[in-house]
């Protein structure tokens, strides 16, 4: 009687070891998931864009202090450009100088201009995608993201004046498939209506 009870008593101690052993196996596990996400988290970055009116480019900085920016492009949907634009090192500036004139011809076909009115666009955005190749610790990454270039307009009613365009910088939206193409993805998601008919 002696020896069942014993039996019994090691297979309940071998059950509660194994479930404890499977359990820390668990907790090692989700350990290690966090550990490899944290991991790939520190290896991304945010592109900051600031606008300069002097120079009319945005200047682009990593929000990851590691980040070496090696080379990267930004595309627009084809009202805007048709070309890919060089983000020029070593200062890493977007040139705007054309785009803007292309964004003075978009709001002008958007908003039509009416006598004795004056119309504002103060919270307007151009996406674009930024395809950037960069280096941390000595190791390279490619990736693509949608950001957004913020701008305010204001429309007044002559017929012979331009939109004025006021540009606030860079607005980071997503990140894309390496696979995306750039060009194919934006002029399907930017389509721009008139806004007062």
């Amino acid at each position: 009687m002696d020896n069942k009870w014993v039996s019994i008593s090691a297979l309940v101690i071998s059950l509660v070891a194994l479930f404890s052993s499977i359990r820390s196996c668990s907790v090692a596990e989700d350990a290690f998931k966090l550990q490899a996400e944290q991991n790939d988290a520190s290896k991304l970055t945010v592109w900051i864009g600031k606008y300069d009116e002097a120079s009319k480019a945005i200047s682009i900085v990593p929000s990851n202090s590691k980040v070496v920016l090696l080379r990267a492009k930004a595309s627009y949907p084809d009202v805007i450009s048709k070309q890919e634009w060089p983000i020029e090192a070593p200062e890493y500036k977007l040139h705007l100088t054309s785009p803007i004139v292309n964004i003075q011809k978009a709001v002008e076909d958007r908003v039509k201009k009416r006598k004795g009115y004056v119309v504002l666009l103060d919270d307007s955005r151009i996406p674009i995608v930024l395809e950037a190749y960069y280096t941390i610790d000595g190791e390279s990454f490619m990736e693509k993201s949608l950001y957004s270039i913020e701008y305010e307009a204001i429309i007044r009613e002559e017929e012979w004046k331009s939109p004025f365009v006021k540009i606030n910088g860079l607005l980071f939206n997503q990140r894309l498939p390496v696979e995306t193409d750039p060009k194919a993805y934006l002029n399907e998601i930017w389509r721009p209506k008139a806004l007062n008919k």
